[in-house]
Order: structure tokens, then sequence, then C-alpha cells
């Protein structure tokens, strides 16, 4: 991509190649032409010599990996396989030995996770919630009440009672293995995947600094020392070099794909037939009534662009899937519940307008 974890991947790799010889690259990017990561990709791979493969993103991609991700067991949006399957297929075609990936840069080096640093970072019980009023309360609650206990039974296997480094190795479990490697998991189905900066030397190395000091000024200082030219290739967040408070911004969009549109436009009609075809109702785990108007609330607001309520929508799509598929039994002694929630319409509302004050004040 054009972000720092690849290039820096790229940059030790290229001194590999150098050192060692033998062996060919060939550098695999996905994404809407011409954003910036496709186009800062290819920068790099022709800078280094090295072979492009690039894969277009389409809402044929997105109805692709919703039955994907249905077959996987709904463990994730499908949104999150992007061209995954894709770049499999075709690191077969080519024979391709192995792939490696920089997906854990950013967190075990500059502490980030989804945008969030680490002392930002909301302990995982927090994280659980309906805010919209979508599932039955009663289901809810008991749920919630056996979670908590898994949550606070592997706590206790914690070496730390430090809170911001419980939080952190909550998110490794949660969000990098299990949601991350889980997706991943499609192109280790054909070829080997290797994670950079996974090694035991380099995560002992970094956690044993304060977050305050893994700052985005590693990556700044590490870059430059790889190789000066990759610090010249703008990073695809800003369109400038990195860190750079200097640069104009290039023209080009940081958007490498249109889920949020897609889901509103292009696959509408389809994805209302999966959810609304009966499997989803059957189950009696959600309120209907409050889906419905959920899923009408973001179907109207052209604001949003692939948040919260499109990765419900595409996961309820990607369940309605699997329901029906794995011929799911359906629970009885669950009450189903088909009143509105105030509370969760109110949010619902709130979130909605904050997304478009959002959006505007980008314009502007």
């Amino acid at each position: 991509s054009g972000g720092m974890d690849s290039r820096i991947v790229a940059g030790i790799l290229k001194q590999i190649q150098n050192e060692r010889n033998g062996f060919d690259v060939t550098a695999f990017c996905w994404g809407i032409r011409p954003s910036r990561d496709p186009v800062y990709a290819e920068k790099i791979a022709l800078m280094y010599k090295w072979q492009y493969e690039h894969f277009a993103i389409t809402p044929t991609t997105l109805k692709r990996n919703i039955e994907l991700a249905a077959d996987m067991g709904c463990f994730f949006a499908p949104q999150h396989l992007h061209a995954m399957p894709d770049i499999a297929k075709r690191a077969v075609t080519l024979g391709i030995d192995c792939i490696l990936a920089g997906s854990y840069g950013d967190s075990i080096g500059r502490g980030e996770y989804s945008g969030n640093k680490v002392m930002q970072l909301k302990p995982v019980k927090s994280c659980l919630g309906d805010p919209f009023g979508l599932i039955n309360k009663s289901l809810y609650k008991e749920c919630k009440i056996q979670t908590l206990k898994e949550i606070d039974r592997y706590h206790q296997l914690y070496e730390t009672k430090n809170k911001w480094a419980i939080n952190e190795i909550d998110y490794q479990i949660h969000y990098m293995r299990n949601q991350l490697n889980t997706c991943m998991s499609v192109i280790s189905w054909y070829i080997p995947l290797y994670q950079c900066f996974t090694s035991t030397e380099v995560v002992k190395y970094m956690w044993s600094y304060h977050p305050d000091y893994r700052t985005d000024e590693v990556y700044l200082h590490l870059v430059k020392s790889i190789d000066r030219k990759l610090y010249e290739i703008p990073w695809a967040r800003t369109g400038k070099r990195y860190l750079s408070t200097n640069d104009t911004p290039d023209n080009l969009g940081k958007a490498y794909h249109k889920y949020g549109e897609w889901v509103r436009k292009e696959l509408s009609g389809y994805i209302e037939s999966l959810i609304f075809n009966g499997e989803i109702e059957a189950t009696n785990i959600y309120n209907m009534k409050q889906l419905k108007y959920m899923y009408k609330v973001n179907k109207a607001n052209m604001a949003m662009m692939s948040k919260k309520l499109d990765e419900i929508v595409l996961w309820l799509a990607t369940l309605a899937i699997y329901l029906k598929k794995n011929k799911v039994t359906v629970d009885k002694n669950i009450s189903s519940s088909n009143i509105r929630s105030l509370r969760g319409t109110v949010y619902l509302l709130i979130y909605s307008a904050w997304q478009k004050l959002k959006l505007s004040k980008k314009k502007t």
C-alpha cells in the first residue's frame, strides 16, 4: 500500500535482495485508481524494479466477499477481505513462494490501533454495546454477562495489572488476530503468508518502551535509515511526505474503495433481500422494527463512507447467507422483540447527523 508499514518491509526486503540476490519480488496492491495507495505502491515497485500487480475493488468484489465471509463463519464484516482472494489465486499462478505482509507495523511499532494510540484505547469491556437497539434485550443482557465473565477469566492470565498494557494485549487478541488474521487466512489457504514485525525479539524490544516513546517518529527515523528514497514518496494518509508540515498534499484521492456508496446504491437490492428475506427475523435475536429503521437511515445518509452502520449492514447480509447455507436451528424459547427502541433511535439519528457534520467540515 502507500502506508509506512509496507514500504519499510519493501525497503528491508530490497536490502536482502541486493545482498543475496537469487530471488524475484512481486508487489501486490488493491484499490481504486488513481487513489494514493495503488499509485504510491506502484512507484515503490518501479523504483526497486519489481513486478507490480494491481487489483481493482468493485461492487462485484464486495458481493463476492459477502458470500465468502459467510463461508468463513461470519467472524468479520466482508469488506475487510478487499482483494485478498484475488491476490492468493494470482500468487499461485505466478508461482510465488510466500507473501510478506506488514499489517502489524503500526500496532507493534507506533502503538496505533485503527487510528487510536495505545494510551487512548478503551478497555475491551467498554466496546460491548448495542447503541442502536438492534438486539433482543434479554438475550443481549445474557450474552454480555457471559462475555464479561470470559474477559475477566483470561485477564487473570496476564502478568501485568497495568491498564493500558492490558488494553493493548486485548486489541492484539481481538482486533489484530481474531479479525485481521482471520481475514488474511484467505491468502494462507493458497500461499504461505508471514506477518512482519511479529518476531519475539521485535515485539519484546518495542514493548519494553513506554507508549509515550513509541511515537510516529519511530517510523520517520526508520524509513530514512533504510532508504531515503522511500521517504520522498508521499504517505497515503496525507498525500505529503511522512510527518511533513511544509508539503502541499497531492491531488490524489485518499479513499481506495467506495464500500459505503456500493452498499447504498449498486448492491442495495441484493443486500436488502438478504437481510429481510426472513432468515434474520427467524432467529428472534434481532429487533426487526429497529433494524429496518436503521437500514432506512443508513441508505438515505449518503454522507457516510463504510462506517459503523455499513459494517452492521454488511455483516448482517453475511449472517443471512450463513444461516441459510447451514440451516441453523432457531431457539424457539427466545421471545421475539419487535418494539422500536427509543434510545437506539435517538442514538441512530445523532450518529447520522454527526457523520454529516464531519463530511461538511472536510469539504470546507
